[in-house]
């Protein structure tokens, strides 16, 4: 069974990987890892871990960003 796990330096995120963020409300906002990774370790992320062919909407969310924001990832 698994759990999320604070991301750090070493987590090698990979595409359809579950990500979450607390928000200022103590919930989280979930996001799923796409298939492009661009230069700085910037990751293309889909919110709502909705593709955003169907949300809309494209984001890309740096790793430093992550850490700093103690953002968590799915780990089986």
């Amino acid at each position: 069974m698994g759990k999320f796990t604070k991301i750090t330096h070493q987590t090698n995120l990979t595409p359809g990987t579950q990500i979450r963020r607390p928000n200022s409300s103590g919930e989280y906002e979930y996001y799923l890892i796409g298939e492009h990774i661009m230069a700085d370790n910037k990751y293309e992320v889909y919110p709502g871990g909705k593709d955003y062919l169907q949300t809309g909407i494209l984001l890309y969310y740096r790793l430093q960003d992550m850490i700093n924001q103690n953002c968590e990832y799915w780990a089986d």
